[in-house]
């Protein structure tokens, strides 16, 4: 990369929470939630239906909060914000479909 590169480094803005948003909302819909629910619903259904782990309460409140600035108004996210945001979605990845296929059956 050029000089110009190094100027914009410190004001370099994290965009893609609303691509993360998405995701969140169709990991719900997967796992049964009803289609075109608002996003906050989504994410209630993860943690009413114990697809969130017991202990995510204030990580689901945090990404609860990311998510519906990112769907009501343009909101630029730091990058410590977008990178909590995707290791809250790492953990439910797991949670969801990695875990479960790791558990032996009985031989």
């Amino acid at each position: 990369m050029g000089r110009n590169s190094r100027l914009l480094k410190p004001q370099r803005i994290y965009v893609g929470s609303t691509v993360r948003e998405k995701l969140l909302m169709h990991i719900a819909v997967a796992q049964g939630a009803n289609p075109g629910l608002s996003f906050v619903k989504y994410v209630d259904y993860l943690v009413d239906n114990h697809y969130a782990p017991p202990n995510s309460k204030s990580w689901v409140d945090r990404i609860r909060t990311h998510g519906n600035e990112a769907a009501h108004e343009i909101v630029l996210k730091t990058k410590d914000e977008a990178e909590e945001i995707l290791t809250f979605l790492e953990m439910l990845l797991k949670f969801i479909y990695e875990f479960p296929g790791r558990v032996l059956t009985p031989p």
